[in-house]
């Protein structure tokens, strides 16, 4: 990828469960980690790191959970999408807006499924 618009490091990891309560109660009482934040009237949650990565935990239902696993962070989650698509590869998601971030889903050769994703600034 060009330099302008490839991962410039790793923004967050996400494992998608199948039973959102169970899992949350994994993490906070086994693991001991705090939510941050929640989406999805509680489908998804996301624990924030003294790294600044994010962990995050989604109910396996659609494609979008279809896409748990890493998220590579870009300056241009638009740019570094369209060189995915113009190179012919798979886009699962187009880029799109969250309250917290911007994000697209794509995957490699093997089907795996990743996320170029930039946060938003406050």
């Amino acid at each position: 990828m060009d330099k302008h618009i490839g991962p410039t490091g790793i923004d967050g990891v996400s494992y998608a469960v199948t039973d959102v309560p169970r899992a949350k109660a994994f993490y906070r009482d086994d693991i001991s980690m705090t939510v941050a934040r929640e989406f999805m009237d509680g489908a998804f949650v996301e624990y924030d790191l003294a790294d600044g990565a994010t962990f995050a935990i989604g109910e396996l239902q659609d494609a979008w959970t279809k896409s748990q696993g890493i998220m590579f962070s870009v300056p241009d989650v638009a740019a570094a999408t369209e060189k995915r698509r113009a190179a012919g590869h798979k886009v699962e998601i187009d880029s799109f807006a969250t309250t917290v971030c911007f994000m697209s889903i794509c995957e490699d050769p093997d089907g795996n499924t990743f996320l170029f994703h930039k946060r938003k600034t406050a």
